[in-house]
């Protein structure tokens, strides 16, 4: 009974495995993430994705995302830039410093929130 449940269990992950094209043209690089069965040319190009990419399994992306966008190809694997990593820091330090003052001067959290994420 528990190897039939195991096997249950096991048999939608396999079927719903997702293919991770990883583009490395790209600073930092793109990840294409799909869905076992789609044309990953076709997702490519409704994502304006093109140039030199690396098929890649999942496990080898990093697990933390919180730095994605410091991501570059490095050795083979996606690993975070160093660099851009402190650069995002800085930014995230500066717009902390940013809401608390804004709190400050009475505004509210919803406007602080719309002045904020607007790029």
């Amino acid at each position: 009974m528990k190897t039939l449940l195991f096997l249950f269990l096991l048999i939608p992950s396999v079927c719903f495995a997702e293919q991770v094209r990883v583009y490395t043209d790209y600073t930092p690089v793109r990840i294409l993430k799909l869905v076992e069965g789609t044309d990953f040319e076709i997702e490519a190009s409704k994502s304006r994705l093109k140039g030199n990419f690396k098929d890649m399994d999942e496990n080898q992306l990093p697990q933390d995302r919180n730095y994605r966008d410091a991501w570059k190809m490095k050795n083979g694997s996606v690993s975070v830039d160093a660099v851009l990593k402190s650069e995002k820091d800085v930014k995230t330090a500066k717009l902390s410093t940013i809401k608390t003052n804004m709190q400050t001067v009475g505004l509210t959290p919803e406007t602080i929130e719309y002045l904020t994420s607007a790029k």
